[in-house]
């Protein structure tokens, strides 16, 4: 059950991410979707790729929280 939460949890805030993304950014959508890296200790790390937008923007990115 907890794994099931986690993964819709996960997809929700991939989908809050890309939102905010497209309001500072234009149009764009993931090539890859947000995946976590190795676990901080007081901090939520990702990494992902846009398609549709120029460099530097075209390659993989991180999000740190």
């Amino acid at each position: 059950m907890e794994e099931r939460t986690t993964g819709s949890l996960a997809r929700h805030a991939a989908g809050l991410l890309l939102e905010y993304l497209r309001g500072e950014l234009g149009d764009c959508d993931f090539a890859e979707p947000p995946v976590p890296l190795a676990p901080g200790n007081q901090t939520v790390v990702h990494a992902f790729r846009l398609k549709g937008l120029a460099p530097p923007l075209d390659r993989v990115l991180v999000l740190r929280l």
